[in-house]
Parts: structure tokens; sequence; C-alpha cells
């Protein structure tokens, strides 16, 4: 859990399925002080400091929850959370990097903190597997279609986001086109069930803070922007092969 908690010896999911074995786990305290709701030296049991938490200071709740969150939009930040971030960019760019290996990405419309190793995450994208890779085409075919301008937003729970909106039918259009041109390389359920693959799409985009479901229709956000598929042929691969 985002390098706080690490398997040393055997496996916890081993350890799940036959309680007999062992598993061991190591804990880096140093990164355990950022994750904590409140300093321990206060409370004299464990339940005490989910039960009692003191206030905690902006600066330590907005590194909380960049490292909880892969984006974070400045209309979802109270004011103090802004100020920090306008008066301590560098500073908290610096404490990312150094505890977590993230790198901080400010944005006009929010903030971005990823994962370059990918060590960290434990949902890689863009990656393998067909559900990411129809995911990343939906988000390139329907920025594509709506052509988002940097003031696009949207009502999201009463907040007014940056993002584009798709209606649903279009979503189903643009996955339906996908499946049926990828039905060699994707899963089978995939091509049999449309329903199957909007709702394994959604669900990472949603995990990933790309998108967001609406009742009528998916919110996509900007920073969905930063990936670009890389479409590959074995004949772009022969060329990239020969020397020029």
């Amino acid at each position: 859990m985002w390098g706080v908690v690490s398997e040393t010896d055997g496996s916890l999911t081993a350890w799940g399925e036959r309680p007999e074995d062992e598993a061991l786990l190591s804990i880096n305290r140093p990164l355990l002080i950022h994750l904590l709701p409140s300093p321990l030296y206060q409370y004299r049991t464990a339940e005490d400091t989910w039960a009692h938490r003191q206030p905690e200071q902006p600066r330590r709740r907005l590194r909380q929850r960049l490292v909880e969150s892969p984006a974070v939009f400045r209309a979802e930040l109270p004011d103090d959370e802004l100020d920090v971030l306008s008066r301590e960019r560098n500073e908290l760019a610096r404490h990312l990097d150094e505890n977590f290996g993230l790198v901080l990405e400010v944005r006009a419309e929010g903030i971005l903190a990823y994962d370059p190793s990918g060590a960290l995450t434990d949902l890689e994208f863009p990656g393998s597997g067909s559900a990411k890779q129809a995911a990343l085409l939906l988000l390139d075919e329907l920025a594509t279609a709506i052509q988002p301008s940097g003031e696009s937003t949207v009502l999201v729970d009463g907040v007014l986001l940056p993002g584009a909106f798709a209606p649903w039918p279009q979503v189903d259009t643009v996955l339906a086109g996908l499946a049926a041109r990828y039905h060699a390389a994707w899963k089978n359920v995939y091509s049999e069930s449309l329903g199957t693959l909007r709702a394994d799409v959604i669900g990472l985009l949603t995990a990933l803070s790309l998108a967001r479901a609406l009742d009528d229709g998916l919110v996509i956000y900007p920073f969905a922007a930063r990936y670009q598929p890389q479409m590959r042929t074995p004949l772009t691969d022969a060329l990239q092969e020969i020397p020029g």
C-alpha cells in the first residue's frame, strides 16, 4: 500500500486461502507517519487514533490527498489547501518525490501526482489487457469527437468541474465500433456483451480519475489528455528496425 507495507516473505493472498501459511510484512515507518490521521504520541490506544482525530494542518491534508488520489481538481480543494499549493508547490513536489517517488504535475484545472516507475500504483495505465486498451481508445475517440476546449466544464455533484460530456448513446456507439474492430484481439465476452465492456472500461477510468459516469452520460476529465494511444502494426515495427 503506497510503499508503506510490503510483503517480505510469503504472500497475503496465500495466507488468506491457507491460514496455516505465514506472511511476513515490512512497515516503512518514515512513510507511515505521512498517512496516519494524526500523530500517534497523543493517543493511548490504536482505536483512539480514529475515534478522536485531531484537526490536521492543510499541508498534511493536501499531501495525503495527493498520495491517495490519482488526480485532484482545484475546485475540490478548500481555500487553505489551495494556499498551500500556491505557496509551497516546490516543497510539495520534493516531498512527494523523495518519500513516494511521485511526480507532481500542476495544471490549470488541478493537480496530478503520478508514479513514473509503476512501483507504487496498484493499477497500471496504459497497460496490457483488453479493458485498458479499450479505455485508452475510447478516450481518444471521444476526445476527437467532442473537441473539448480549455473552458469546457460539466456539473458533477453540484460542483462545476473542467471536463467534456459524452451521452451514453455516443459512448456505446464508440465501444461497439471498437469491439467489432478488435474482436479478434480482445476477450470474447466483450464481443458478446457491450454492457460488460462498458462496465469494465468505465470502472477503470473512474478509478484513475480520468472520467466520471453520470446518469445521462460520461464526463471525460482533462487529465485524460496526457494519454495518447500508440498504434503499432507489424509494418511500422519493421520500418523502425530499418537503419536510417
